[in-house]
């Protein structure tokens, strides 16, 4: 049977209602962010992102995907965050390149940003970009100084994202309910390396559940596996143990956190050369996983700060650099602060999970600024 795309804001609405696992106070929040987003786009928004495939089209508009609870709150929480900006002095620029589709990602961003700010009571407004000056992308008013805030997406790289894919897809084809196993990749591969060593998993997986034994998979170098009946976990996590997993890992992934480190010294110095000499500045990236791999799962390894740091300290005029990204299904909620560094993880009605991270520039030339509140925006909001 063909899936009909949703290309009707109150087809979406009524899916809403038909979420049984949700509360009547939690469907209430989802509609009227729905409709705050439907506000924003314009009635015959979703019909036109359809025929010119917008970024957000996947999510939106497969019923297979679309009616996931953590879905409806991640647009429902971008619809009030449109609501709240729509009277900040020049939204509509930030708006129309999220209508597009062209800039979403980095339109998105200082979407985000701005928000932060302004639930910590500044005033601000979003900057359009010149020719003939640096242009910070969020100019704020604090201190009876302008703070230049650079916003950017620091994107995944292919070997992460091929890595998450085959995470995601030995998660699937596993059938936990039947099956235990687990697997190692020692180094990054091509995509069509890893869609080889995933027709060998899927061979093995099916061998050991036919044959009711432990299947183990060796491809020197390069990754091995084990699979097995439920009733031979035993087996299972002794194998894991001897490889240096956890009992509950499902796959251990290659250390990727130097090259983290180094993309992400070298936006933050791309960044901060946009903030006008002599004036204090901020630059947020988003986008950013404070690890290297999965959003919860396999690749939990801290890149360096070093690399934020030494990049950080290469302008005076930076006041700090802020990271952030937001996990579905995350339920933590954690806050935690040493040595000019920030961290925070906070929960979303259960469904989403935000994280923060803010790192100072303890060489910066404003010791008299008082910028906390600016730090407590990005870090505790």
């Amino acid at each position: 049977m063909k899936v009909q795309p949703m290309i009707s804001w109150e087809e979406h609405l009524q899916r809403i209602n038909r979420l049984d696992e949700l509360s009547r106070a939690k469907k209430a929040y989802l509609t009227s962010g729905w409709n705050h987003l439907r506000s924003a786009m314009g009635e015959g928004w979703l019909e036109k992102a359809w025929t010119t495939r917008h970024p957000w089209f996947s999510s939106l508009f497969w019923s297979m995907s679309n009616n996931v609870p953590w879905v409806k709150f991640h647009y429902a929480q971008i619809g009030y965050k449109l609501r709240n900006l729509s009277s900040v002095p020049n939204f509509t620029g930030v708006l129309e390149r999220i209508r597009s589709g062209e800039q979403d990602m980095s339109a998105m961003a200082e979407v985000n940003a701005a928000c932060k700010l302004l639930r910590e009571g500044l005033q601000f407004e979003f900057r359009l970009p010149t020719q003939r000056e640096r242009t910070p992308d969020i100019s704020v008013r604090h201190d009876r100084r302008r703070v230049g805030v650079e916003v950017s997406v620091l994107k995944q790289p292919l070997n992460v994202t091929i890595q998450r894919d085959i995470f995601w897809r030995l998660s699937t084809v596993m059938d936990p309910l039947r099956m235990s196993g687990g697997g190692i990749v020692h180094r990054t591969l091509s995509k069509t390396h890893a869609e080889h060593i995933m027709q060998q998993v899927r061979e093995a997986i099916a061998q050991a559940r036919q044959q009711d034994r432990i299947i183990k998979i060796e491809i020197e170098d390069v990754a091995e596996f084990c699979f097995a009946p439920k009733a031979l976990t035993d087996k299972v996590v002794k194998w894991k143990q001897a490889h240096g997993m956890d009992s509950k890992m499902i796959l251990k992934g290659p250390d990727l956190a130097d090259n983290l480190g180094r993309r992400l010294h070298r936006k933050i110095v791309t960044k901060s050369k946009q903030i006008r000499q002599g004036n204090p500045g901020i630059v947020y990236l988003e986008g950013v996983q404070l690890s290297t791999g999965p959003d919860f799962g396999p690749f939990r390894t801290p890149f360096s700060m070093s690399y934020i740091e030494e990049a950080a300290y290469d302008n005076q005029d930076l006041l700090f650099v802020a990271l952030g990204y937001s996990e579905p299904l995350g339920t933590l909620n954690k806050t935690g602060s040493e040595a000019g560094s920030y961290f925070a993880q906070r929960s979303h009605h259960g469904y989403l999970s935000e994280v923060s991270f803010v790192v100072t520039n303890k060489f910066h030339r404003w010791p008299r600024f008082r910028h906390k509140q600016l730090i407590n925006a990005f870090w505790k909001r």
